[in-house]
């Protein structure tokens, strides 16, 4: 307790940034069926039955909203670097 943390907040904007494209290119995957030489197999098993446009889709709004709390939570520092100026000595 009584740490000092720093945060780089072009950098946290930035890497939400990059995490935003990242979720578009997910998005854009398209599942493919499986080959028939597949059939049968452990791989056409740990697939079978799962949505996959559902799962992809699943996880490119995981990645948006990663990067949407990101950016409000580098605002929120940045806000309250701000309003908090001249508050405390600095050492």
């Amino acid at each position: 307790m009584g740490e000092i943390a720093r945060v780089d907040l072009e950098q946290l904007r930035s890497l939400a940034d990059r995490v935003t494209a990242a979720a578009g290119d997910v998005t854009e995957l398209r599942p493919t069926a499986l080959g028939d030489g597949l059939i049968g197999s452990a791989a056409a098993a740990a697939v079978a039955g799962q949505p996959l446009s559902d799962r992809i889709a699943e996880a490119a709004a995981g990645l948006r909203g990663w990067a949407q709390a990101a950016r409000q939570s580098a605002d929120a520092l940045e806000q309250a670097d701000r309003a908090h100026t001249g508050r405390f000595p600095v050492r």
